[in-house]
């Protein structure tokens, strides 16, 4: 899961992803500061390759930019260097307000 955020301009590797990360990460970027609405943190910019799994047809494959710190102790975002790179909808009633939350769709930008 992952908090989707158009206005955010990177995407954020969430607490738990960065734990899994930290065993075999290393950074290549510069260290920078990016101001969150938990503060100022500091943490480098990297291109990662991302999943996105869907539960019906075909998962869509990314490589985008995120923000990976160690002081991030939110869950991963989603920003705009990442959505920028996909076509989505938000249906909230499909296909049954009443039985499910909702769907999001998506696909790539390319080849479509």
């Amino acid at each position: 899961m992952a908090l989707l955020d158009s206005g955010a301009q990177y995407s954020v590797v969430g607490e738990e992803i960065y734990a899994a990360l930290s065993q075999t990460f290393q950074p290549t970027g510069d260290i920078i500061k990016m101001s969150t609405r938990r503060g100022l943190i500091k943490g480098v910019l990297e291109r990662i390759e991302i999943r996105l799994v869907a539960d019906v047809g075909e998962d869509l494959n990314l490589e985008t930019t995120f923000f990976i710190s160690e002081e991030w102790t939110g869950p991963t975002v989603l920003g705009f260097s990442t959505l920028s790179q996909m076509r989505m909808a938000l249906d909230p009633f499909y296909p049954n307000p009443a039985a499910e939350p909702g769907r999001i769709f998506f696909g790539s930008v390319v080849g479509n």
